[in-house]
C-alpha cells in the first residue's frame, strides 16, 4: 500500500489549476483506490481549503475516507504513526536531511 503526502506549502494562485486538481482527484480514486493506504495533505492554506470544499464533492467516497488534512501542530505525531522519524525530513519535524534533498534538486 502507498502513503501519499502532499506538501502544499507554496500553493497559490500562480500555480493553481482547478482542472489539474479535478483530474488528480478523479485519477487517484479511479486508478488506485485499493493500493492507497492514506493521503496526507500538509500545509494547506485558505486556497487549498476552498478548493477542497468543491473537489471533495466529485471524489469517490472510498478515496475520501483515506484523505486527511494535517494541521501543523499535529504533523510530527501523524507522520510518525506511519513513518519512522529518521525517514521524515527535518522541515516536517523529523530527523532526515538527505531524503528531502532528492526532491529539491
Amino acid at each position: 500500500n502507498y502513503l501519499l503526502i502532499y506538501d502544499l506549502k507554496d500553493a497559490g494562485w500562480s500555480n493553481f489549476s482547478l482542472q489539474q486538481v479535478s483530474t488528480a482527484s478523479k485519477n487517484t480514486g479511479a486508478q488506485f483506490p485499493e493500493v492507497i493506504y492514506k493521503i496526507l495533505i500538509l500545509n494547506s492554506n485558505w486556497l487549498v481549503n476552498w478548493t477542497w470544499s468543491g473537489v471533495k464533492k466529485i471524489m469517490y467516497p472510498k478515496t475520501l475516507e483515506k484523505i486527511r488534512f494535517v494541521k501543523e501542530e499535529e504533523m510530527i505525531q501523524v507522520l510518525t504513526e506511519m513513518i519512522p522519524i529518521e525517514n521524515i525530513p527535518r522541515e516536517f519535524g523529523g530527523e532526515d536531511d538527505e531524503y528531502a534533498q532528492i526532491f529539491k534538486n
